[in-house]
């Protein structure tokens, strides 16, 4: 049980990790090993308006769900990529229940979804019927209580729900009403909320970096490295949440990866080496993590960490393909060949890829091997 109780630290101290710490994480290391995948089930998506395509949310017991997100019809299929007979219809001039799909993930058996224009959280049930309404609250606010620790909120980004009825939110656009010792202004906070909008508590505070935002040029004969941007991300369910803090000295690419249950306690806080920058997370449906490398390719490269943190190898798409979902057997993707979207599935082995990849459909030119792990990742 010690070890235990050392291992459940807030994640607010964890994440507050200082820069002399991130200075000393580990020096660069070997390459990861390529994993190797075997496609087993490649499924046309209907279209999706505005050409942005498709995202995917999976269920536990495999149902897949395909989710336009400039609108189109949301519709789903069972874990053999048959195509249930139910859809829903997101966007578009007849009024629908949801007009916008911005996030979304599972609470229970029922999916939820953010959709900023109605100003609502819709629930899902299993044959897409929306069943309830949730209005977004007009503020994020403390308890009296709390008056001191935090201001009042405009907006939030919610990231999880949970049966208990609250959410879990990054609130934003602070309004200080009185004074507020406790907040701390260089952090931006996740909390849990009620469904009224009450801060019941912090689960983790995040650094605001020395750099400048994306879009907007350094100053004057001083570089901005896009690995400095910190990231984060939560499993579709709630139930983990990673971070990734990198280091404010010039130079190192250093990264804390921190991974944290619902209540906040820390599964694995650990440094990390990126030789490319990460531009995008994903933690999957049995608490890997999947981190996408920005490198000089073209190709998409993901390391892979087991939910303990440690590195489990890397798999390399084209850009045209994206992992959405995965776990230690399976990766869900989906893949644009030509103005068609695939939802594709791939069974993960630890064996490595063949040496000799068959040519890309889509591209023309050669295909990367199933989990190449480049000297310069894409």
């Amino acid at each position: 049980m010690a070890c235990l109780w050392r291992r459940s630290l807030h994640a607010a101290i964890a994440l507050a990790l200082p820069a002399a710490a991130l200075g000393q994480a580990a020096s660069k290391a070997k390459s990861p090993p390529a994993l190797g995948i075997v496609e087993e089930l490649r499924v046309p998506l209907p279209d999706a308006r505005a050409q942005r395509g498709s995202a995917l949310l999976v269920g536990a017991d495999g149902l897949m769900i395909s989710i336009p997100l400039w609108g189109g019809e949301m519709v789903a299929f069972d874990s053999t990529g048959k195509q249930l007979p139910y859809k829903q219809t997101i966007g578009g001039p007849t009024d629908p229940e949801i007009r916008y799909a911005e996030r979304f993930g599972w609470v229970g058996k029922t999916m939820w979804v953010w959709d900023p224009p109605s100003q609502q959280i819709a629930l899902v049930d299993p044959q897409l019927k929306v069943t309830k309404s949730l209005e977004i609250p007009a503020w994020i606010r403390p308890t009296w209580a709390d008056r001191r620790k935090y201001p009042v909120f405009a907006r939030m980004n919610p990231l999880a729900l949970y049966p208990d009825g609250s959410w879990l939110v990054g609130p934003t656009n602070p309004k200080s009403l009185v004074d507020t010792p406790d907040y701390d202004k260089t952090k931006t906070y996740v909390v849990r909320i009620t469904e009224s909008g009450s801060i019941q508590r912090t689960i983790a505070k995040v650094p605001w970096l020395p750099n400048a935002a994306r879009g907007v040029p350094a100053e004057k004969g001083k570089q901005v490295s896009p690995r400095n941007f910190a990231f984060w991300s939560a499993s579709s369910e709630g139930s983990r949440i990673l971070f990734g803090i990198p280091s404010t000295t010039a130079g190192d690419s250093n990264h804390v990866l921190t991974l944290i249950n619902e209540k906040g306690d820390t599964i694995y806080s650990r440094p990390m080496f990126f030789a490319d920058p990460v531009a995008a997370a994903r933690v999957g449906r049995d608490g890997s993590a999947w981190l996408q490398l920005r490198g000089r390719t073209g190709d998409r490269t993901w390391l892979a960490l087991d939910p303990s943190g440690r590195v489990r190898g890397t798999v390399t798409f084209e850009n045209n393909t994206f992992i959405h979902d995965a776990d230690a057997t399976r990766i869900w993707t989906t893949e644009r060949v030509g103005n068609t979207q695939l939802l594709v599935r791939y069974k993960l082995t630890n064996a490595p890829p063949p040496r000799t990849p068959a040519p890309s459909k889509s591209s023309g030119r050669p295909r990367p091997p199933a989990s190449a792990s480049p000297s310069s990742t894409p």
